[in-house]
């Protein structure tokens, strides 16, 4: 058979026709497979997993940075990330759905929305801050992009984790796990279980 060739004006039609329609259907097969893992990681008995599947993804704990830093309209978000817009919608959705945001139209014509964390969203401010302050002491060889100050006292600070009995920092080397009331035996906590539940009776 003999093969066809083509002008390079045909093959750059191709592509452009051929690569928008790709990238549609990778985004929709990156949603679906995404919206599994995350009712997978939510059916697991560890706190961790849960909260992974809700802000796990990179974009969406860029989207809470720049609402912790009071980039919360949903232009000034895209023009700061450089994201796609369905991404960005995607991942304010989600975030909204989890309880995280509340949308507000602050704008009618035309439509313009703002979105606000709620009281369980500004829960994740200090998990935000334990990894910046990891990204500071590990991947940032020019020092840290942002600074801290106290408002309490004024003085700059490095988050830290510490226990809220004694205020000691919570170490790996310092800090036992013990089984809780909600653990369980199941996919994603099998060995996990079976160490935790040694500690416990050993």
């Amino acid at each position: 058979m003999p093969i066809r060739r083509h002008s390079a004006r045909t093959l750059a039609r191709v592509i452009a026709w051929y690569m928008p329609h790709s990238l549609v259907a990778c985004n929709l097969q990156c949603t679906r497979l995404g919206g599994v893992d995350r009712d997978r990681f939510a059916a697991m008995h560890c706190s961790i997993a849960r909260t992974a599947g809700i802000v796990g993804d990179p974009w969406t704990l860029l989207v809470l940075r720049d609402l912790f830093l009071g980039v919360n309209r949903y232009e000034e978000l895209r023009r700061d990330l450089g994201i796609a817009t369905n991404m960005l919608a995607d991942r304010l959705e989600r975030l909204v759905t989890d309880g995280l945001v509340v949308r507000r139209r602050y704008e009618q014509r035309p439509p313009r929305d703002e979105f606000l964390l709620t009281p369980r969203g500004r829960d994740l401010f200090t998990v935000a801050l334990t990894v910046m302050a990891w990204g500071d002491r590990h991947e940032a060889p020019e020092g840290p992009p942002m600074r801290l100050r106290h408002e309490g006292c004024g003085q700059p600070a490095t988050p830290r984790v510490t226990c809220d009995q004694c205020g000691g920092e919570l170490h790996l080397d310092n800090v036992t796990v013990l089984p809780g009331p909600g653990g369980r035996d199941a996919p994603g906590t099998t060995v996990v279980a079976e160490r935790l539940l040694r500690r416990r009776t050993g």
